[in-house]
């Protein structure tokens, strides 16, 4: 009997954990949208339409494009599992467009939309003349003809012609037809490099016109931020003498070249740092001063001697504390000299531990490596979708150790 509610409970966990992480997928990608500028565009689009899962959605969006608030475009939406969008231009001379993701959440994580371009256009009144319409592109985007992109990027076209009834808008790839109808908005993304020729050509009866771009795609690369590598070693022979470390010259073997800081000393052909002097105050020699004091405690008090005496104590109790700072002074300066000279960080370390400076010393005195750089091209290579092993990776192939790179990773995420 036991084991059959076992079986149960656990089978229920199981279908409850099912449940709990239902996943999100997007079931088509979201068009592009465009509308004449001074008015609104109501009831666009149902986020459900384009999204499902099992759990209970909801929506919100993101600008990919521009990042700034140059596009006064406004995008609305219901606060259900509906997601009805509305899109607002609240400024009537505003023209131009904006680039935004849908983004569709559940208690088990969030799935991001494609790209959507938001597209204003102006407002020009068909004209007739000699009984034809006659029509033109107004605008274009992007306004230069010429483009260069990376694999995997996704680049946007758009045009706005003069006549938009009984128009038909053919969007060609090189030769290629990939979209046709009354859409003035394309979005091309290549997996492969080259040189492509996009052709938005627009048909009114007997008349056609047409836009041109050239886009350039390239392989997308990886480029890390790299520590900056260490000056070369010098390929001539050493020559002893110059006053110049030349590549083999040692403390050692040419002490008139290298010479030691005046608190190090040379061992092995390394500048070691002499050994920190430590207090040696001992129970005799604090005792005895303590006789000697108690002894002529009555003639000091007599003489008025007594607070002299206090002050002196005073002052020897403060002296170890002084030594010890003088003693971390000493060991800055040890290799600030020694590492201006050329001498490795981690030669230098080695030799102050066998010296009998500890670890925490060290460390005190050590510059500080400033991992901003690294912060700054983690967060960008993150947002365009490259996982932390990735990074990591290269990362530790430019020079970066892992503390460093851990420790970027979680300040960024608390930012």
């Amino acid at each position: 009997m036991r084991w059959k509610l076992s079986l149960i409970f656990i089978s229920a966990l199981i279908l409850i954990s099912a449940i709990s992480a239902a996943p999100i997928t997007q079931t088509k990608p979201i068009e592009n949208f465009a509308w004449e500028q001074d008015s609104n565009l109501n009831n666009a689009l149902k986020l459900k339409d384009y999204f499902y899962s099992t759990d209970s959605l909801s929506y919100t969006y993101e600008v990919v494009s521009p990042t700034t608030s140059i596009s006064p475009v406004q995008v609305e939406i219901s606060n259900d599992n509906v997601g009805d969008v509305n899109f607002r231009s609240p400024e009537s001379s505003f023209i131009g467009e904006k680039y935004i993701v849908f983004i569709a959440h559940n208690s088990s994580g969030e799935l991001r939309s494609n790209t959507v371009m938001l597209n204003v256009t102006r407002k020009i009144s068909t004209s007739v003349l000699h009984g034809e319409t006659n029509f033109s592109i107004t605008s274009a985007s992007p306004s230069s003809e010429t483009l260069s992109i990376n694999t995997g990027d996704i680049q946007m076209f758009g045009i706005t012609i003069s006549a938009v009834e009984n128009t038909t808008i053919t969007w060609y790839v090189d030769t290629e037809i990939k979209k046709q109808g009354n859409e003035n908005t394309f979005s091309f993304s290549p997996n492969s490099t080259g040189t492509f020729t996009v052709k938005a050509s627009v048909k009114l009866g007997t008349k056609s016109i047409e836009k041109r771009w050239t886009l350039t795609v390239q392989e997308r690369p990886i480029t890390p931020i790299v520590q900056q590598p260490p000056a070369q070693p010098s390929q001539q022979q050493p020559i002893c003498g110059n006053n110049i470390k030349d590549s083999g010259e040692n403390c050692e073997n040419c002490p008139s070249d290298i010479v030691c800081a005046s608190n190090a000393k040379c061992t092995n052909g390394i500048c070691a740092p002499i050994e920190s002097k430590k207090s040696s105050f001992s129970l005799i020699t604090i005792l005895i001063p303590l006789l000697i004091l108690a002894g002529a405690g009555f003639f000091a008090y007599k003489r008025g001697l007594f607070k002299k005496i206090i002050k002196k104590q005073e002052k020897a109790t403060v002296q170890p504390i002084l030594t010890k700072k003088l003693d971390i002074s000493v060991l800055k300066s040890y290799f600030e000299e020694n590492m201006e000279k050329g001498f490795k960080i981690e030669d230098l370390k080695k030799a102050a531990l066998g010296r009998g400076w500890s670890m925490e010393d060290i460390e005190k005195v050590l510059p500080k490596t400033d991992i901003e750089p690294l912060k700054s091209y983690l967060k960008e290579n993150l947002k365009k979708g490259y996982n932390k092993q990735q990074l990591e990776q290269i990362s530790l192939q430019t020079g970066w150790t892992k503390e460093q790179i851990a420790q970027a990773f979680i300040e960024i995420e608390l930012t």
